[in-house]
């Protein structure tokens, strides 16, 4: 519901969640939600134009790999209830062009390493860098030629999302259906999918 204030694309908790290869966006709330979801994995996926791309509230021992998250309020939101923990760790992300990349509040812990961080993030091999996306502005967050985020993950991989992401593709463009004759029609068109 866009008039929900309050959704999220994907709510774990209690209990841990996996989330593989998506594409989730335009949530107003959080693109994940880990409320009280120890051990949850999210890997190669793009997360954009969300309140929050990822929030992690009293889970530990969350682990992120190959994430791009681009265009939120807040990337990485960390927060805890009283005495609760949460904690994320994580390999080959990127997490640039939020309007805050990573927030903090209560007890709460980030280790990343190999991953390219707007403002900076401590962490083993980790960059500060424009990724150089294809096209934020319309959502195209391949890697460019050229752009710092490429073989520079662990063991040499690149840094974000590992495409194609999402399971439905975009419509075909200049879908056109042509009468060729009797009970003969042949149908053409572009196509504007890399993930058939």
């Amino acid at each position: 519901d866009p008039n929900n204030g309050n959704a999220d694309g994907l709510d774990f908790g209690p209990g841990a969640g996996t989330v593989e290869q998506c594409l989730i966006h335009d949530f107003p709330d959080k693109g994940i939600s880990l409320g009280g979801a120890p051990g949850s994995k999210m890997t190669g996926t793009v997360i954009y134009n969300c309140g929050s791309g990822i929030n992690v509230n009293s889970s530990t021992n969350c682990v992120i790999g190959n994430m791009t998250i681009s265009g939120c309020a807040t990337g990485l939101f960390f927060r805890t209830s009283g005495a609760n923990l949460s904690d994320l760790s994580g390999t080959n992300n990127i997490v640039w062009g939020n309007a805050v990349n990573v927030r903090f509040t209560g007890n709460s812990s980030l280790s990343l390493s190999y991953s390219d961080v707007q403002g900076g993030q401590p962490g083993v091999g980790n960059i500060d860098a424009d990724p150089l996306f294809v096209d934020a502005a319309n959502k195209d967050f391949r890697l460019s030629a050229g752009s710092p985020a490429i073989g520079t993950g662990l063991g040499g991989a690149s840094m974000g999302a590992i495409f194609p992401v999402g399971g439905l593709p975009p419509a075909p463009r200049n879908l056109a259906a042509l009468v060729t004759g009797t009970n003969l029609i042949q149908i053409h068109w572009q196509d504007d999918s890399a993930n058939e």
